[in-house]
């Protein structure tokens, strides 16, 4: 089975590394972290995976204009293998976002993805702080990665205002989604889901059976995850061959192919 891991990170934390703080819960552990692409890669040969799309912790420690340049030189080193998704900021503040520049940066670099951290980098993500920028992504197709890590409130914003935004939701936590993640696969066609947290046993086969596989991609979120971990999650699901091929590369690479940078 081929794989591609829609959602890792490269470099290491400012700190190494608390587990991600899902519902109020701090869990203190040492994890695995891939500093370079070298190492990005070392753990994708170990596991399996065949490509990844990754971003760079400096775009959530540092700035992301900062992390998403460190990003490209290290996708640059292996570009048949690593796939880079920038973080982006409202162009008001910060004039390198603004579409005409942010998508001819995007062609330059061969990004196909984006990903949004508003209540981390303080600001609103909608209309009235960045439509412009959100029409275009919304016209283009283009993946936006969001975590309810930071809340649900900002994903039901959006999606109120851009319906048809392609929004993959990742880094979610074990507990079960579903209130959260029904109300979004029914009202809106063009929201997917990443796996790599979703550990209630029985619940993406439900999910699958109801929805149906289009709707969900293979992700790690390494280092919050540990490869290996979410890979055994996606062999070990009691659903058809067919099922388990589109969720581990087919729709993500559709979306990859749709998306007009």
């Amino acid at each position: 089975m081929r794989v591609i891991d829609c959602s890792a990170m490269i470099g290491y934390g400012v700190v190494n590394h608390t587990v991600v703080n899902h519902e109020g819960f701090t869990l203190v552990e040492r994890v695995a972290e891939a500093r370079d692409a070298g190492e990005m890669i070392a753990y994708m040969d170990y596991c399996g995976i065949e490509s990844a799309i990754v971003g760079h912790q400096a775009m959530i420690d540092v700035t992301p204009t900062y992390g998403n340049q460190k990003l490209v030189k290290e996708t640059a080193k292996c570009p048949e293998r690593l796939i880079p998704s920038w973080t982006i900021l409202p162009p008001a503040t910060d004039e390198e976002f603004e579409p005409e520049k942010l998508f001819q940066a995007m062609q330059e670099h061969q990004v196909k993805a984006l990903r949004a951290y508003p209540t981390t980098q303080r600001y609103f993500l909608e209309r009235i702080t960045m439509d412009e920028l959100l029409t275009e992504l919304q016209m283009r197709k283009i993946p936006l990665f969001l975590t309810p890590s930071e809340g649900y409130e900002h994903i039901y914003r959006l999606l109120e205002q851009y319906p048809r935004m392609r929004v993959i939701i990742h880094n979610y936590g074990p507990w079960s989604p579903d209130r959260f993640w029904f109300p979004l696969l029914r009202a809106y066609q063009d929201v997917y889901f990443e796996t790599g947290d979703y550990e209630t046993d029985g619940g993406l086969e439900r999910m699958i059976g109801r929805f149906g596989s289009g709707r969900f991609v293979y992700g790690s979120d390494f280092p919050t995850n540990n490869i290996g971990g979410s890979l055994a999650v996606l062999r070990s699901l009691e659903i058809s061959s067919s099922s388990r091929e589109e969720i581990a590369h087919g729709n993500i690479e559709r979306l990859i192919s749709e998306a007009k940078a």
